[in-house]
């Protein structure tokens, strides 16, 4: 598993100081090419003003882990702003990606803000438990 950062190498191991993630899983990527080459969105509309945004925080609080949303930004609020190498890189939204080799087997691109994958069905692509469905099996790569 890789995590994958907008701007530099040193904002990502930042990341992983805070989030006890290994950097020596983390890769930089301050052009923000991975994301592109993976049809990520990034746009004002789905940063913001996305139905996507409104349904998935319902979703957390109607499930309980509204509670989980409150202790990142606690922790997250400690700290000074991060902000992007490249403004509209603050509209950037990610995903969750599956390889199998060079072949890419399982994807989930964030439609919005709190638009993500559920964990669930990414342990279900690795082979490691099952999800619910809402991802795409990807044929190539």
């Amino acid at each position: 598993m890789y995590f994958v950062s907008i701007g530099s190498a040193a904002r990502g191991i930042e990341f992983c100081e805070r989030n006890k993630f290994p950097e020596s899983r983390m890769l930089a990527d301050p052009e923000s090419q991975l994301y592109v080459a993976l049809g990520l969105k990034k746009d004002l509309v789905a940063t913001f003003f996305d139905r996507a945004t409104p349904v998935s925080i319902w979703a957390m609080v109607k499930d309980g882990r509204i509670e989980d949303l409150k202790e990142v930004m606690r922790v997250w609020t400690k700290y000074p702003l991060w902000i992007p190498p490249k403004q509209d890189q603050a509209f950037q939204q990610g995903g969750v990606f599956v390889f199998e080799g060079e072949r890419l087997v399982w994807a989930w691109r964030d439609r919005a803000t709190g638009d993500h994958a559920d964990f669930g069905e990414v342990l279900g692509a690795l082979g490691l438990g099952c999800g619910s469905g809402s991802g795409s099996v990807e044929q190539g790569g």
